[in-house]
């Protein structure tokens, strides 16, 4: 899974998880690529500024690394 850590228009953060992929491996590595489009949609909102990326394991959090999102409108 992978959580991004949404700006809302308040200022605060909101989490949404989502879904990479389920199941058992045999080995230690396991490349994952995951690509998430910013493009605007009816259903969410997306704010300029700090928002974070989370990456989860088992429930854990492995990394996380904030980033900012830029209005292209600005």
């Amino acid at each position: 899974e992978f959580i991004i850590g949404f700006l809302k228009a308040n200022g605060k953060k909101k989490d949404k998880v989502f879904k990479i992929s389920e199941g058992e491996y045999d080995t230690t590595h396991k490349i994952v690529e995951k690509f998430f489009s910013f493009k605007p949609i009816s259903t969410r909102r997306y704010y300029a500024g700090e928002h974070t990326l989370s990456v989860v394991l088992n429930g854990n959090i492995l990394a996380e690394k904030s980033f900012m999102l830029i209005d292209p409108k600005a």
